[in-house]
């Protein structure tokens, strides 16, 4: 019985501990779905009140089902051929694309401004300018210098993005753990060993966020470009289908963005589990 006891008793622990997590799991899915239920129920309770100036969730589902990967009614319209799938992939391009760039764009000169007092009095100017201009007044001019090619749109959200980041990374900088910077240099650690294993590290999980604030920024840039002006993207779709005074398939078209900017920031937060698992 002695030698069973402890046995018995981590068999126990470990068998609360996954019931611990399958309750967690369950609470999770549980919680999710009631929001996905109350969110139906408002747009039903929406499309009730206002009635065919807002479509029901079912027709717009349709919408999309109809015309996801082919669509005459899309092509009698004026669009490419291939429904919802080009447009939607063409979006998620350019997002992903500018996103990236201002991402490595916006760290670079953030953590430098955080080291180098010259560098943060040079682009202060520059990122007050460019974060306190409307989107609206600087996407003209994009379409204007680089035309309606992904360039423009492309160019439009690395700006934002790049001015988003750079903030983060430099308040994240900034406010980093000044003791295990103090600490590492009392063991002997050189100034570049403290920047590059304390003092970035430290600042990487509020750049995460700074990341899913600029990703979800992005998509709104895109399609207010591609209402502008664009051959392919949701946006072109949302503008075509405006003109036909097509609400379902309209609203088609920003659910469809916005599952995939669910789907965009659940990656990015997995991401952010690996790399700073640490936290």
């Amino acid at each position: 019985m002695q030698v069973d006891g402890p046995k018995t008793s981590r068999k126990a622990l470990i068998h609360l501990k996954s019931s611990a997590a399958l309750l967690g799991a369950a609470e999770w899915i549980l919680l999710y779905l009631g929001g996905i239920i109350t969110f139906l129920g408002l747009w039903y309770l929406c499309s009730f009140a206002i009635g065919e100036y807002f479509p029901p969730p079912h027709l717009v589902v349709e919408a999309i089902v109809n015309n996801l990967t082919s669509s005459r009614y899309f092509s009698s319209i004026g669009l490419p051929s291939g429904g919802y799938g080009p447009h939607l992939v063409a979006t998620t391009k350019t997002v992903v694309g500018g996103v990236l760039v201002g991402v490595c764009c916006g760290c670079l000169t953030g953590f430098a401004s955080a080291y180098s007092a010259y560098i943060k009095k040079i682009l202060a100017p520059v990122v007050w300018l460019f974060g306190a201009s409307p989107i609206m007044v600087v996407a003209p001019f994009a379409l204007i210098w680089f035309g309606v090619s992904a360039a423009s749109k492309i160019v439009l959200i690395s700006l934002y993005t790049a001015v988003t980041i750079h903030v983060f990374a430099l308040q994240a900088s900034e406010t980093a753990n000044a003791r295990l910077v103090e600490f590492a240099r009392t063991q002997g650690a050189s100034r570049f060993f403290c920047v590059v294993n304390v003092s970035l590290p430290a600042a990487v999980p509020q750049v995460f966020g700074g990341i899913r604030i600029a990703l979800a920024a992005a998509w709104g840039l895109a399609a207010i470009t591609e209402l502008l002006g664009s051959v392919e993207g949701i946006g072109r779709v949302i503008i075509a289908t405006w003109g036909m005074y097509d609400l379902a398939s309209m609203m088609g078209g920003v659910a469809l963005i916005g599952l995939m900017a669910v789907f965009l920031d659940a990656l990015v937060v997995f991401a952010r589990s690996r790399i700073v698992h640490w936290t």
